[in-house]
């Protein structure tokens, strides 16, 4: 039985709290099994009621099953995710209910920031959706300059002024080397925002804003840098965030 295609199935009928366990029980899936009843409850902040009837939408007698069904999850996904679709689409499912409801205001305000626009891609793809971004912005009339490499991104460090924007895409957020950098540009006061998956990462907490999506290991490869991942959710929410500014807009324009 696989947890993320229970969850798919009872998706709808999850209230906010449902909604924050399993936001929780998704970004720590390995640790979890490991928690108590009341540890579980304490860690997503909520009841240990909340807890229970969360497992009883899902069809399960109790919290002991949930923790056996999470146990198999990471047994079962060591090697390769099972049902890699119902997942797939669960993760996509996710990452744009997430969209649709988060609070841009403060992300365009740095789109809309008096000085320069900067992106970087830690990642071969996240390159391909730097220069995405780039020619979206020219669609808005809005400058934007791509970061080509790291010993750029170091030469750059020294000319980011504080009212220029840089924007990262990372997957893992935990690029030490990209990090250590970007927390010199943070340094100098240019705002950031970053774009990572769902997972604690320290990217998040060097910047100004920041967006995830949810993702998973597709295939474990022979070393960390060879896991497999799908990388289409960095697209996803450029043209989102693409098109709620152009809402945000179109809208203001309308009320002028």
């Amino acid at each position: 039985m696989d947890i993320n295609q229970l969850v798919n199935q009872h998706y709808e009928n999850f209230s906010e709290t449902d909604h924050c366990i399993w936001q929780y029980i998704y970004k720590h899936m390995k640790e979890c099994p490991q928690y108590s009843l009341s540890e579980l409850a304490q860690r997503c902040s909520v009841s240990n009621n909340s807890i229970l009837s969360f497992c009883k939408k899902l069809g399960m007698d109790g919290y002991g099953e949930l923790r056996v069904i999470l146990k198999w999850q990471e047994q079962t996904d060591d090697v390769l995710a099972v049902n890699l679709l119902n997942r797939t689409y669960q993760d996509y499912y996710l990452t744009l209910d997430y969209l649709k409801n988060l609070d841009l205001t403060k992300t365009f305000e740095l789109f809309d920031c008096p000085g320069r626009i900067f992106i970087f891609g830690t990642g071969e793809v996240q390159r391909h959706a730097a220069e995405e971004l780039k020619r979206l912005f020219f669609i808005l009339q809005k400058r934007a300059f791509v970061i080509e490499s790291k010993t750029e991104l170091g030469t750059m460090t020294e000319l980011l002024k504080k009212e220029d924007t840089l924007i990262v895409f990372s997957l893992s957020g935990n690029n030490r080397p990209v990090n250590n950098l970007v927390r010199g540009v943070k340094n100098k006061g240019t705002s950031i925002l970053s774009v990572t998956s769902y997972e604690d990462n320290e990217l998040e907490k060097l910047s100004d804003e920041h967006i995830y999506f949810y993702n998973h290991r597709i295939i474990k490869g022979r070393s960390q840098k060879t896991d497999g991942y799908l990388c289409a959710p960095f697209f996803t929410i450029i043209e989102v965030l693409f098109v709620r500014y152009l809402e945000a807009h179109y809208l203001e324009n309308r009320r002028s």
